[in-house]
């Protein structure tokens, strides 16, 4: 058993001599007009990972593709816990999962969340706010229908009207230049990560496909993926089988995404977790990211089915905090008493207590894990680390002597939350600080925090997976919520000012993320707790591979 701490953006594979698409040919369509030189994306600029991971490593030949051989009757069955309910293209499920898990081996987009060619092979910058996207001329679907640029037009349409794509708020206009141009024109000069979002969401499809189909492909989908739908038991199993006519070439698979290294696919869904792991003792299923942390044991070292699996550690997208009212409302306006709060709070042992040690404490108020975050942070002295003096020195500075001092703690209901809201109270009660929790429904938690006049502290979460600035700015930017302000209440031009400047794309350099790590952290404004993980087992006659979101993509899995 091998256990593999991932951490990789994008975990590609071992380059084998053939691929599944046939022939050979230029890595531009024939006929194809020469791509802007301002800014282009190939396989070659995008593709590295930014850091190795042991499950998987990503190697290009010299044009920079990504292919395997198809291993001829190979099967790779999955458990999963729930069932596709609708194969519709832009339906929810769909839009989440074009990236690396069934509805990406159907589905194409035009590039995947971390810029890798799919269904277009270069961009370009035609000015500030205008990207023009160039589609290979040789892409069809499952019934054979070509598609256009025209489609992905139609595709754009359909996708945005549907409201389940996120993060694509910025498109103004979408135009076919002619068979294989795309124009987009944006509201604004993208910012950090706007193009990810509107590249590697939008599931596309031919627009003849889809008007022939007589339920929207909600049962029958056709797409450009290099996989088919063989068989949907509601409840029960998906069967996807690899298509003997994929239009890629070999040096056209720019993305593990496009791969198709396995022949059949079989997501078995099993609700309940014991049965998961029964599934994978017997051999039914060959991998479940689902698996208890109490089961977790069994496959890890020294656990008895240990020899015939590894299991994969998954940095979740989620980052935990512990927030302060910072409006004048709040006694929590003080930014000493802010600091004699965060500094009595242990991150690590919440981690251990909530979590059974499966997360990674971050030292700033965004995802430890992602690619920009400077790990230098981790040995600021200044970062609230945990120092019960500190915070009574902190504390006393603020005014507020022992046991004179009751705070209203608000949280999303639920396990997670109200367990580490109690591990703050009980944290804080040491500090000398009485702590009311009230825990809310998710759905109503934001409408109970707007109320400024109603709560001190909060613990809450927001994602994201791609970059800190991202996380940033769910929580510091006043355009996220209707009060005009930070969601803790935070009223401050310069924060806003730096963190515009860390999400424009030549303003997100490391100075700029440290100017705001810093102004952020001297004013006490929040306090990242810590990150989660995911486990995922396999068994180790294959190794895994995952997408920036840590998704499995099972077309790609290598055959050890």
């Amino acid at each position: 058993m091998k256990k593999n701490v991932v951490l990789s953006l994008s975990l590609a594979f071992a380059l084998l001599v053939s691929g599944c698409g046939a022939g050979a040919g230029n890595t531009e369509p024939a006929g194809a007009e020469p791509a802007g030189e301002e800014i282009t994306a190939t396989a070659s600029e995008t593709a590295e990972p930014v850091s190795e991971s042991p499950a998987a490593t990503a190697v290009a030949d010299e044009s920079g593709s990504y292919y395997q051989e198809t291993v001829e009757g190979s099967v790779l069955n999955i458990g999963v816990g729930s069932s596709v309910t609708s194969w519709n293209p832009w339906s929810n499920g769909m839009n989440a999962a074009t990236s690396g898990s069934m509805g990406g081996m159907l589905y194409q987009t035009l590039m995947t969340m971390e810029m890798e060619p799919v269904l277009a092979y270069e961009y370009e910058a035609v000015d500030d706010t205008t990207y023009d996207f160039h589609i290979w001329d040789n892409i069809t679907d499952s019934l054979g229908n070509p598609l256009t640029a025209e489609d992905v037009v139609f595709s754009y349409e359909q996708g945005i009207a549907s409201g389940n794509a996120h993060g694509i708020d910025i498109i103004e206009t979408v135009t076919a230049l002619d068979d294989y141009t795309v124009e987009f024109t944006f509201s604004h000069e993208p910012y950090i990560g706007d193009l990810e979002s509107v590249v590697g969401q939008i599931s596309i499809v031919t627009r003849a496909s889809y008007e022939a189909s007589s339920d929207n492909m909600v049962n029958t989908p056709v797409g450009t993926g290099a996989y088919v739908l063989d068989k949907w038991v509601a409840d029960s199993i998906t069967t996807l089988t690899v298509r003997d006519d994929f239009w890629a070439k070999p040096e056209q698979i720019l993305s593990p995404s496009m791969e198709c290294s396995v022949e059949t696919v079989n997501y078995k869904v099993i609700s309940e977790s014991a049965q998961l792991t029964i599934g994978l003792e017997n051999g039914d299923i060959d991998f479940s990211n689902a698996i208890t942390n109490e089961d977790l044991s069994f496959f890890e070292e020294g656990g008895e089915y240990a020899a015939n699996y590894n299991v994969d550690i998954l940095p979740a997208g989620l980052t935990n905090y512990l927030l302060c009212n910072c409006s004048e409302n709040s006694v929590c306006s003080d930014p000493v008493l802010r600091e004699a709060i965060y500094y009595a709070i242990d991150a690590q042992s919440i981690v251990n207590g909530v979590a059974n040690g499966m997360g990674i404490v971050t030292h700033d108020g965004s995802n430890a894990t992602l690619q920009d975050y400077n790990t230098a942070w981790n040995e600021e002295d200044n970062y609230y680390n945990y120092n019960l003096e500190t915070a009574k020195k902190k504390l006393e500075e603020a005014g507020y002597a022992d046991g004179k001092l009751t705070l209203t703690l608000y949280c999303e209901s639920g396990d997670l939350y109200t367990n580490i809201s109690t591990l703050v109270q009980a944290f804080l009660n040491q500090l000398g600080i009485n702590v009311n929790i009230e825990p809310y429904e998710s759905t109503m938690l934001a409408d109970y925090v707007a109320d400024s006049k109603s709560w001190d502290l909060l613990v809450c979460c927001f994602g994201s997976e791609d970059y800190i600035v991202n996380n940033w700015a769910h929580i510091c930017d006043p355009a996220n919520w209707s009060w005009g302000k930070s969601y803790n209440f935070i009223d401050d031009d310069k924060l806003v000012e730096l963190l515009y400047t860390c999400k424009t794309l030549d303003g997100h350099t490391p100075e700029n993320l440290d100017a705001f790590h810093k102004y952020a952290t001297d004013n006490a404004y929040m306090m990242g707790l810590y990150n989660g993980y995911s486990c995922a087992v396999m068994n180790n006659k294959y190794s895994a591979v995952y997408n920036i979101q840590n998704n499995l993509i099972a077309q790609a899995t290598i055959f050890n």
